[in-house]
């Protein structure tokens, strides 16, 4: 998996076996993806096939929807002409009026054309061989000097900040992905001071933010914990906290605005590669504590009533 904002050679991540051959590039759909694909087009609750031109987020996204403009300094300058508001004052005897109106303002630039026309990359929700969904762009034939395959992932690096390559099939070809990948803690680094430099962000992060953060941490510890897991990869910033002892475990991002979500503590790993939507399509909005007032008392009542886990009925997820 790529993570970043760019890069600049295919040949650091693909090999020569893999010339002529075709190439997808991909990305796991997972909760930290939710927010930026629907920022890219997809709606709130993306189905398999769902296909979008991706919204201009950056200059990659928006070469790929408008293409460039070049300044034809070759040819004469053309007149441009726009109107404007304006207002001006008149003297009218010992009396000065205030009057509105509008104006053309004129200028000459040079003509522009489209050059290159816009990449157009479309993007479509799939399913990987291991029914996880991916977003995927068209195959294209890798070749070292490939300029749509270069583009095509800085397309997916500016929009989601990561980037598999696969094949057609969408088996990984470029470096190994890990995915859902979380580090189980030994107990030795669960008091504050370790977790809270894995699981609470720091950089452009508000002071007051982080003191909540921590806050909530301590509170979550305090509820006895029998195994904590770390996100890394796709699930960087997140934390599991298992409660076996209250059959569920809490599926927390301390990052202002994301909520806490109620997993069964025997299931979590397989649930948290869903999105968002695809969570509470499951469990339910239940599942969602919302960082807010009440978010210790809710949690609190989670821990009061012991969890009897059932998946929604398929009808009720639609």
């Amino acid at each position: 998996m790529i993570r970043g904002k760019r890069i600049r050679k295919l040949s650091r991540y693909l090999g020569e076996d893999r010339k002529g051959t075709e190439v997808v590039c991909s990305a796991l759909v997972s909760l930290e993806l939710a927010s930026k694909l629907q920022e890219a087009g997809f709606s709130e609750s993306p189905q398999l096939g769902d296909k979008v031109l991706p919204t201009p987020v950056g200059p990659v996204s928006l070469f790929n929807a408008e293409g460039r403009l070049r300044k034809l300094r070759d040819k004469a300058k053309i007149q441009i002409s726009y109107e404007v508001d304006t207002r001006w004052s008149e003297l009218h005897g010992s009396e000065r009026r205030t009057r509105y109106g509008r104006k053309v303002v004129n200028y000459y630039k040079f003509p522009t054309e489209i050059d290159p026309p816009p990449p157009g990359v479309l993007l479509t929700i799939s399913e990987d061989p291991d029914k996880n969904r991916m977003i995927c762009a068209p195959a294209v034939i890798y070749q070292p000097d490939s300029e749509r395959l270069m583009h095509t992932a800085n397309l997916m690096l500016e929009l989601f900040g990561i980037c598999e390559f696969s094949d057609s099939s969408l088996n990984t070809v470029g470096p190994a992905a890990t995915r859902v990948s979380w580090e189980i803690l030994p107990r030795g680094h669960w008091d504050v001071d370790h977790l809270k430099l894995s699981v609470i962000p720091r950089y452009g992060v508000p002071k007051r933010q982080q003191q909540l953060a921590e806050a909530n941490l301590r509170f979550l510890l305090e509820h006895s914990p029998g195994a904590i897991a770390v996100g890394e990869a796709g699930f960087s910033g997140y934390a599991v906290y298992v409660y076996d002892h209250s059959n569920l475990c809490l599926c927390e991002n301390s990052r202002y605005g994301n909520a806490t979500y109620v997993l069964p503590d025997n299931d979590w790993q397989s649930l948290t590669r869903l999105s968002k939507s695809e969570l509470l399509k499951k469990l339910g909005e239940e599942s969602r504590i919302i960082h807010d007032s009440n978010w210790r008392s809710r949690v609190d009542q989670r821990f009061k009533s012991p969890a009897h886990w059932q998946l929604l009925p398929a009808d009720a997820q639609k």
